[in-house]
Parts: C-alpha cells; structure tokens; sequence
C-alpha cells in the first residue's frame, strides 16, 4: 500500500506540471494580450506605441514563453496571483470573494448527488438483472451522455426558472439594495 501511494504521489508531479504547461501554452495561444483585451483604448488605437510597449515590459510580455512560464509557474506555487489587469485588484482577494459561494454550490451539488445516487444504487443492486435494473441503468447512462451545460440548462428552466416549478432562486443569493445591509437585515432575508 505504501509503495502505491508513492508511485501515485510520483506521478502526480509531472502529471501537474504537464496540465500547468498546456493550460499556459494554451492561454497563451490566443492572439492579442492582456491590454488588447481589456483596454478599449488600445483597441481604438488611442494608445501610444510607447505607452503600449512599457505595458507589456511591466507585465513581463515581452519575455520569451518559457521564461515567462517559469515566473509564472513560480508566483503559482507561492500563492503569489497577481493582480487583475481588468479591475486592478489582486487576484487573491477575488478568489476569496468567490470561494464561499463556490464551496456552498459543490457541495450543495455533492449533497444532492449522493441523495439520489444512494438510494438508486442499493436499489438497482437489490433488483440486480431484472428489467427494473436494466432500465434505471440504461436511464442513467442516457442522463450521463448528455452534455452538462444541456442538462444545466434544463435544471434552471424546469426547477428554477418560474415557468414549471419555482424551487430554487436562479436570480443570486441576496435580494437587490441588501449588499450594504448589516449581518442581521442579510440574515432575516
């Protein structure tokens, strides 16, 4: 067991490192940069060229792609992100906006998958072979070869959109002119 766990932990390294270097290679793979993208000026052609060329010296643009991806790979590894080039705020902070809601929506979706997936499972071994198994079966490898964003999608309109059933908010999570509300006016919501 212990040489298992080992072997995996071995090859968990350069498999991370391989994901990390497609991601980059692959980001970087798409025409203009950061200032192209979020800059109506420079894409107005407002912008001087040397105004343009000192933005991409700051940001390291001018590097070539592995020593980019060096630095890159490094601030990663120290937790260090950067800041956004969209709204100039560091990356961490944003992170950490995100992370709650993101870890109530997993495992929200980890609770109702096991809900269901539990039951159906103890059943379909209790009817093990019989036409009962076979259907759920059969039903559920349909459900699984079906696009997620499709079945998403489906979700929202049916459980959440208010035309069918109106069981879930598909609007946020607060009620609009609460987000300078103190704790208890957002708790009594």
């Amino acid at each position: 067991m212990r040489s298992y766990l080992l072997k995996r932990l071995a090859t968990m390294v350069p498999t991370l490192f391989g994901i990390t270097l497609v991601t980059f290679a692959l980001i970087h793979l798409v025409p203009g940069d950061p200032l192209t993208a979020t800059s109506d000026m420079a894409q107005a052609g407002q912008l001087s060229r040397e105004s343009i060329e000192a933005f991409r010296h700051a940001m390291g643009l001018d590097q070539p792609l592995h020593l980019r991806y060096a630095r890159w790979l490094g601030r990663v590894l120290t937790f260090d992100f950067g800041v956004s080039t969209y709204d100039h705020r560091p990356v961490a902070d944003k992170l950490a906006e995100a992370l709650p809601n993101t870890l109530l929506l997993s495992s929200l979706a980890l609770f109702f998958a096991y809900l269901f997936a539990v039951p159906l499972g103890v059943f379909s071994a209790v009817k093990r072979g019989r036409l009962v198994d076979r259907l759920l079966t059969s039903g559920l490898f349909v459900l699984y070869a079906l696009p997620s964003f499709w079945v998403a999608i489906m979700l929202v309109l049916f459980l959440g959109g208010g035309r069918y059933l109106d069981l879930f908010p598909i609007q946020g999570l607060s009620s609009p002119g609460l987000e300078g509300a103190g704790l208890l006016a957002r708790r009594a919501e």
